[in-house]
């Protein structure tokens, strides 16, 4: 089939392409370390009762979180989701077992500040805002390239916003942690077995790294824990 005559013969393929390709690209981490996983065994996720954690995010955040779930995970990460007044933490075991208590208060008070901030809401919101745009746009032309250059800046602009927000978690956690060096011992840490394929360093602020990662280089991080701990001795 002539490729012109597509967009007429499936007049909603055009939708589809964009709506799917941006998210591909603005989730491709998430997407790689699925892949990643396919035809491996997984562990269980077990249930944890830490209660320095769990009082550490009450303390700090006015968050009451009854427990907090470990995955079978050799990788290190966390991640906090779940509907308004019904928050679910999940840690990796590796992550559980290897950091510190200040290291893991850095990583829970991050990911809680993704819960009270809203921020999945928000991604969702911003998905849907992006995509309306970018429909109105490809509404107007049938051609393949303006498809395939609306999905990619689709994809840009939903990482920048991915990026405010974990800048939004970093900063809502770098305000309310016991000590600012479990930043910078958990981001080296994070570094050493990044789950991050080398497509360029993520310890520098570049424009190509920008336009791929999500995450804040881990050069910035250490830099602000350091000046919050900087501030906080002037303040003494």
């Amino acid at each position: 089939m002539n490729p012109y005559l597509v967009p007429y013969v499936f007049p909603g393929l055009k939708y589809l392409f964009v709506a799917c390709t941006s998210f591909a690209y603005w989730q491709w981490i998430s997407i790689y370390l699925l892949a990643s996983g396919i035809g491996k065994q997984k562990g269980p996720i077990r249930t944890v009762m830490d209660d320095n954690l769990l009082a550490i995010i009450k303390t700090k955040t006015g968050l009451r979180l009854g427990k907090i779930r470990v995955s079978a995970s050799t990788k290190l990460w966390g991640m906090m989701v779940g509907l308004p007044g019904h928050p679910y933490m999940i840690l990796s075991d590796a992550l559980y077992r290897d950091f510190g208590e200040n290291e893991k208060e850095y990583v829970i008070l991050h990911e809680t500040g993704h819960y009270l901030l809203a921020h999945s809401a928000k991604l969702a919101a911003a998905y849907l805002c992006t995509m309306a745009v970018a429909f109105f746009v490809i509404a107007q032309s049938s051609h393949s390239l303006v498809w395939i250059m609306v999905s990619w800046l689709s994809g840009v602009a939903l990482i920048q916003v991915s990026r405010v927000f974990e800048y939004q978690a970093d900063a809502f956690a770098l305000t309310r942690i016991t000590d600012p060096r479990g930043i910078i011992t958990a981001t080296r840490k994070f570094e050493h077995k990044s789950v991050f394929p080398s497509l360029i360093r993520l310890d520098e602020d570049t424009l190509l790294g920008r336009l791929i990662y999500i995450s804040i280089p881990y050069n910035i991080r250490i830099r602000n824990a350091e000046e919050e701990m900087k501030r906080r001795n002037q303040n003494k």
